[in-house]
This record gives structure tokens, C-alpha cells and sequence, in this order.
């Protein structure tokens, strides 16, 4: 299973991520769809990095993930904080909702995960029915540039406090990458004990999205390289986000 063993460590590994930024790049897309969104579905909340910034935002966010262990790490943090939503263990393919949402959001290479082109359309059709008409959809994935020449076949280490990681890629199967995790995490009595991850993603290139997206019956209003707007750029941007609308 993957973010499982990971879920313990995932927000100290990325500790380098200003998702205060990303949610403010959110609010600057729903500003320009002229969107005050009351309810918002993440799809992949995981620990909760944007889920709790957008509910202290005072947004009715529900948050779906299929891994366990992370949507606990969100649900203790949600605690701490003095803060409610509703979580819910779910894959992306299987959503259901009480009640349609004003938006979806699903970033942090979410989709990526999904290897299979039917489940990719099985997951986008869930999204698009638990919306409200006209309701925005905002997700990302990773460029093939960025799996191409960043990850590609490459080996690194990263260390933060109590934790070595090993990461292994291999893109040989192009257009799947195969990444094997290897975590070295210190308990109390000072040892390190390993544990091992093997995750899975799938390129998907730009224009095979957008026609996707068309054949799900969303509206593209735009595909940009940060929530800012920036042109996006194949040859060099590592991310590219798609701005969407239930049709």
C-alpha cells in the first residue's frame, strides 16, 4: 500500500511546500470563474495541507482520500486546531456525495496515480457528477518534461530530522513511472527502522487531457503553470493546471 508507512512522515518531507500560496492561487482562479464556492470536495486530501487552510478560510470542505493512515494524520491535525470536516475514506473511481459541490479541487500529482485511462475516466465522470452545475473543477498534474528529465531514471537521498529517504525512479516503461521508496525513520529508543514503498504514476500529456476533459462534458477555461496564471511552458514547467467548468 502506498501513503501508508509514508503518512507518519509525508508533511515533514514536504515541509518545502507553501500551500498557503496555493490556496491563495485557488481563490484568485474562483475570483476569475466569478465563483464563491460554500462547499469544496479535495479529491486526495491526504494529511490535509490544503484542506485545513481553506476550512480556517471558512470554506465546507469534505476531503476524500483512499489511504487511511493519511486521512488519521488530517483528522489529528483538524483536532489540534479546533477545526471540523467531513473525511472520508474513498477512492477517487467510487466518489459519492450526499449532496453536489460547488468545486472540486485535485492537486499534488493526485491523478497521476490513477495509471489506468479507463480509471482516469472513471474518476474524472465521478468528479463531474458530485458538481453543481457550473461548478469549477481545478486539478494538476505532472509535465512529461518533469518525468522525462527530473525524475527519469534518477537516485537521491533527502534528510530531515528523524528521517532518511531513498528514492528510486524508473521510467522505462514510459509512460508509467515506478518510484521505490525506502524511509529510514528514527523511533524513540534512537534506532532507525526502514520501510519500503513502491508508488506508481502515469504521464499524461497535455493535449490527450484536454480532449478528455472535453469528452467528460467540462468547459477548459485554461491550462497554466501556477494558479497565477503563468504561461505554461512543456519544455520547462515541472506542473501544469487545468481550469475547468461543469458545462
Amino acid at each position: 500500500m502506498i501513503y501508508q508507512s509514508m503518512a507518519a512522515v509525508y508533511d515533514r518531507l514536504m515541509g518545502h511546500v507553501n500551500y498557503q500560496d496555493w490556496v491563495r492561487g485557488l481563490e484568485h482562479q474562483w475570483q476569475k470563474l466569478n465563483i464563491v464556492p460554500h462547499q469544496v470536495l479535495d479529491v486526495g486530501c491526504g494529511t490535509g495541507n490544503l484542506l485545513l487552510p481553506l476550512v480556517q478560510g471558512g470554506y465546507q470542505v469534505i476531503g476524500i482520500d483512499n489511504s487511511p493512515e493519511m486521512l488519521s494524520v488530517c483528522q489529528d491535525r483538524l483536532f489540534e486546531k479546533n477545526l471540523s470536516s467531513l473525511l472520508l475514506e474513498m477512492d477517487i473511481e467510487e466518489i459519492q456525495l450526499p449532496k453536489p459541490v460547488d468545486s472540486a479541487i485535485c492537486l499534488c500529482d493526485t491523478l497521476n496515480y490513477l495509471t489506468d485511462e479507463s480509471a482516469l475516466e472513471r474518476g474524472l465522470k465521478n468528479i463531474y457528477h458530485v458538481l453543481k452545475p457550473g461548478g469549477s473543477f481545478i486539478f494538476d498534474l505532472r509535465t512529461p518534461h518533469y518525468y522525462e528529465d527530473i525524475l527519469a531514471d534518477a537516485e537521491w537521498m533527502q534528510k530531515e530530522e528523524g528521517l532518511y529517504l531513498f528514492w528510486e525512479n524508473d521510467f522505462s516503461q514510459n509512460p508509467l513511472m515506478n518510484m521505490e521508496l525506502t524511509f529510514f525513520i528514527e523511533e524513540k529508543n534512537g534506532l532507525f527502522r526502514k520501510y519500503v514503498e513502491e508508488h506508481q504514476q502515469r504521464c499524461y500529456p497535455m493535449e490527450m487531457m484536454k480532449e478528455l476533459m472535453e469528452k467528460m462534458g467540462f468547459k477548459l477555461e485554461a491550462v497554466v503553470s501556477n494558479l497565477w496564471d503563468r504561461p505554461l511552458n512543456l519544455e520547462q514547467d515541472e506542473r501544469m493546471y487545468f481550469i475547468c467548468l461543469k458545462a
